[in-house]
C-alpha cells in the first residue's frame, strides 16, 4: 500500500491550515490585538515550519498599526481615554512605529476641547516632536498646556502660532488668550471650550 499520496495530502492540508491561521493572525494584529494573533502565528509556525514565521516579530509589526487605527476611531468617537490607551500600547510595542503628526495633533486639539487636556498631552508633545515648526501643532499643544499648568509653554506655543499665521481672527483670539495667561489665569473656561467646539 502506497502512503505517499496520503502523506502529501496531509502536508497540503497542514500548509492550508497554517496559511489560514497566519492570515487570521494578521487580521487580528491589524485590529490591535496581541495574544490572539501571537497564538495563531505560533500554531501556523508549528504546522508549517517552511513559513519561517517569527510570531513575536509578526505581532510587534502588525499590532501597533492596528492600535493606531483604534486610536483614531476612539478619538473620532470622543473616547479620549481609550484613544490614549491605544496610543500608549502602540508605542510600547514598537517605539519606532510610524506616527502621523497631524493625527496626533487632531487628537490633542479634540481631547483638549473636551476637557481631556491631561490625558492627551503625551500625544500633543509627540506631535510637536514630529513637526516642531508646524504652527497648528504648536497651537493645539498650547490648548492642552494651559489647563495643565504649563502657562509658560502655552504662551510660547501661542507666540509661535501667531508669528506664522496670517489669519487675523485667529491672531486676535490668541492675543486675548495670551492676555489671560499672562494675568495668571486659564483662558479655557468651560464656556470658552464650548464656543470652540461650536
Amino acid at each position: 500500500m502506497n502512503l505517499e499520496p496520503e502523506t502529501r495530502a496531509q502536508a497540503l492540508a497542514q500548509q492550508g491550515e497554517a496559511e489560514r491561521l497566519g492570515n487570521g493572525g494578521k487580521e487580528l494584529g491589524q485590529q490591535g490585538k496581541f495574544e490572539e494573533p501571537l497564538t495563531r502565528f505560533q500554531q501556523a509556525s508549528r504546522l508549517d515550519p517552511s513559513l519561517k514565521l517569527d510570531p513575536q516579530s509578526e505581532v510587534k509589526k502588525l499590532t501597533p498599526i492596528g492600535l493606531l487605527s483604534q486610536m483614531e476611531s476612539f478619538s473620532a468617537e470622543h473616547q479620549f481615554q481609550e484613544a490614549m490607551a491605544a496610543y500608549t500600547k502602540a508605542i510600547t510595542l514598537d517605539p519606532n512605529v510610524e506616527l502621523s503628526s497631524d493625527t496626533l495633533s487632531s487628537l490633542c486639539w479634540d481631547g483638549s476641547l473636551n476637557d481631556f487636556s491631561q490625558a492627551v498631552l503625551p500625544a500633543c508633545e509627540k506631535a510637536v516632536l514630529l513637526s516642531p515648526k508646524a504652527a497648528e501643532t504648536r497651537d493645539n499643544r498650547s490648548l492642552a498646556r494651559a489647563p495643565t499648568g504649563n502657562t509658560k509653554g502655552a504662551i510660547e506655543d501661542f507666540q509661535v502660532f501667531m508669528a506664522q499665521t496670517e489669519d487675523r481672527k485667529a491672531q486676535l483670539q490668541r492675543q486675548r488668550w495670551l492676555k489671560t495667561l499672562r494675568a495668571g489665569k486659564n483662558p479655557f473656561t468651560l464656556e470658552e471650550l464650548k464656543s470652540l467646539r461650536g
